[in-house]
């Protein structure tokens, strides 16, 4: 389920305060880049869902809801941001 425009800016400025504002390092990128981002990587996710659901070992992927394996995919894509 694609984010809406309100979901999509608040995605850009969670990114902006996390990576810029808090980090204090200068912003490198400006909004539009960052809203390109932000859509390419909600089609990415929506285009290989049956690819990310087929590398999910059972029993997980046949008992976590849809909405549990996104989260899962965010955490440990966070972890290996560095985030976490």
């Amino acid at each position: 389920m694609p984010l809406d425009a309100a979901q999509t800016k608040e995605t850009m400025r969670t990114f902006a305060q996390q990576v810029f504002v808090n980090s204090g390092y200068t912003a490198n990128v400006d909004t539009d880049a960052v809203e390109s981002a932000v859509t390419a990587i909600v089609s990415f996710i929506e285009a290989n869902t049956a690819a990310i659901n087929n590398a999910i070992p059972e029993p997980f992927k046949s008992t976590a809801s849809v909405e549990q394996k996104r989260h899962l995919v965010g955490l440990v894509a966070a972890k290996l941001a560095g985030i976490l």
